[in-house]
Parts: structure tokens; C-alpha cells; sequence
């Protein structure tokens, strides 16, 4: 039997939404939430910080976007 385990580690940076992102750089529409999409989503990065002593390069929105 295999006793490995493994982890998932979110590896994002400053903790910014989606709508946050969109709004500076694209054009965009806002409409109501399809079925099945979750209310909220929330990642923390503290798991990829501790395990694996990983920082993040940029941690502000302009920053983000213009290097992405």
C-alpha cells in the first residue's frame, strides 16, 4: 500500500480577487453568478511560506499585472 502523502500548496501572492485584476486591465461585464459557482473563494499561501520557505516576488496589484 502507498503511504505517500502529498500537499497542495497555493503559490499566490498578495491575496487579490479576480474582480480586482479585471478591473485593470480588461473590459468587462459583471453577471450574476452561474449554478454550482461557490459565494466565495479563499486561497492563503501561508502552507508554501512554511513547508517550502517560498516568497512572493511582487505583492502589489501593478506590480502582479505587469509582470504577469
Amino acid at each position: 500500500m502507498n503511504t505517500e502523502t502529498k500537499q497542495i500548496l497555493v503559490m499566490g501572492g498578495a491575496g487579490y480577487i479576480g474582480s480586482h485584476t479585471v478591473r485593470q486591465v480588461l473590459p468587462h461585464e459583471i453577471a450574476e453568478h452561474r449554478p454550482g459557482d461557490p459565494a466565495r473563494l479563499f486561497a492563503n499561501n501561508a502552507a508554501a511560506r512554511s513547508i517550502l520557505g517560498w516568497q512572493p516576488h511582487h505583492t502589489d496589484i501593478r506590480s502582479i499585472l505587469s509582470t504577469a
